[in-house]
This record gives C-alpha cells, structure tokens and sequence, in this order.
C-alpha cells in the first residue's frame, strides 16, 4: 500500500494503541497479512491488551479494518469487470458494504 496524501503518512505513524503504543502502520501490515478481525490482531500484534482492555482503541481499529474489507470488495468488483470486459456504468461502481458507507 502506497502512502498517497499527507493524512495517510500521519495515519500510518500515529499511535492508535496507545496502551501498547502500537501504531496504525503495524495495524495495517497486520491486516493485510491476514488478521482481518480484531481478535486476530489482538493474538497477532496484542493490539486492545493494554491497561484500558481496547475501550480507546477499538473503535479506530474496528473502523480500519472495515475499511480494508470494504477496499478489497471495491477492489474485486473492479477487476470483474475488466476480466468481463464490460463498460462500467455509475451503478455498478457502487459498492454493498453497509449500504454504501465505503468510499470506492
């Protein structure tokens, strides 16, 4: 994954896991290695296993892995329609993650 905007670069830098002062670049990597639950993060990287039990960092954490999740459905549907070969119109961009809260 590629840093793109100024935002990305504090977000991957950025302390989310301020217990365990993991931060959300780790979290990331963690995700994409495959821990896409917050139980998996939390046995892979002991994310949320602090002093205040995830009650901060939960939240945040739960947030970017919906959004990974929502990134690789967006993703997959892209390239459905270019192994299809069909014109992608306005209504098949949109995606079915909770009712279109995901930003493709």
């Amino acid at each position: 994954m590629t840093l793109k905007t100024e935002a990305d670069w504090v977000d991957h830098f950025k302390k989310v896991c301020i217990c365990r002062s993991i931060t959300g670049g780790t979290i990331l990597k963690a995700i994409q290695d495959g821990a896409l639950s917050f139980e998996a993060l939390r046995r892979a990287i002991r994310v949320g296993t602090g002093n205040c039990k995830a009650k901060r960092c939960r939240p945040k954490i739960e947030d970017k892995l919906h959004a990974y999740k929502c990134a690789l459905e967006v993703e997959a549907k892209r390239n459905k329609e270019k192994a299809q070969e069909a014109p992608a119109s306005a209504d098949t961009r949109s995606n079915s993650c909770d009712g279109g809260a995901c930003n493709p």
